[in-house]
Parts: structure tokens; sequence; C-alpha cells
């Protein structure tokens, strides 16, 4: 698992950037297990709301003993297990198509693993208006497309 420093953070980056709310997110989901809960709550009730076929479960049915926290990642690290494409924004957003696998060179804001079974790619825009629809479509290995 990567580090994360509470100590050192984005110097260069003034403390609205999105850089710098993406670092206090992933802290305390990593740090603290009600945040980690609530956030999958918030997660899962959207998730529901679109009427996907599986249920995110909750923390408690989750996998945790073998839950990872990737952040700044190209491609998704697990091969295995339902994935879901969490953005963080400003206002509702809805993508235009459907959510699908992509080879685009993107760079993940955080990925959440619970291997074998569930896998959350998170990706930060606090403006709504500057997102564009192919960064919330997952980059995932060959072998699991």
């Amino acid at each position: 698992m990567e580090r994360l420093n509470c100590f050192n953070p984005f110097q260069s980056k003034c403390p609205w950037h999105e850089d710098q709310l993406t670092r206090a997110v992933i802290v305390a989901v990593r740090m603290v297990p009600l945040a980690l809960s609530v956030f999958l709550d918030l997660i899962r009730d959207k998730h529901e709301i679109q009427g996907s076929a599986s249920k995110l479960p909750s923390m408690t049915d989750l996998p945790t003993n073998d839950f990872k926290l990737y952040t700044q990642k190209s491609s998704v690290p697990q091969s295995t297990g339902r994935l879901v494409s969490a953005l963080m924004t400003d206002e509702s957003w809805t993508p235009e198509n459907a959510i699908r696998n992509s080879d685009q060179g993107a760079r993940y804001d955080g990925v959440l693993c619970f291997d074998p079974a569930w896998i959350i790619v998170i990706e930060n825009k606090p403006y709504s208006k500057n997102i564009w629809a192919e960064q919330v479509n997952p980059c995932l290995p060959e072998r699991s497309a």
C-alpha cells in the first residue's frame, strides 16, 4: 500500500485545489473506519438509485481484511471484482453514455480494492462543469476486460 503523508501536503497547490480535497478524503477514509463506512454508504445509495444489478454491500459485508487503497493510479490494480466508478463533485452529474472499459491514459485520484469482490475507482472534480465524461471510465487490466 502506498503511504499517505498527513504532515507534508502538496505545498505547491492552494488549499482548495482538487488534489488537496482528494487528499483529505483519502486520509479520512484510510485512517477512520467510520469515514470509510459513511463513504461506502454514500456510494451505495447513489449506486442503488441508478438501478444497478448488484448492490455494493455495507462495510460489514466487505472483505476489509483484504482492503487496499491506492492513490494516483493509471490503471485498476485488481483484476477481479465488481467495479464502481465514483465521482466526487459539487452537483449531481450523470454521464451521457454507459460507463465502460477504457484504454485512456488516466490518473485516478483513488482506488479502493476489496479483493476479490469489489473495486471502487474515485475521481474528484470539485466543479461539475469541468468533467470530461471519459474520466469516469475505468482502465481495467487486459485480463479482466
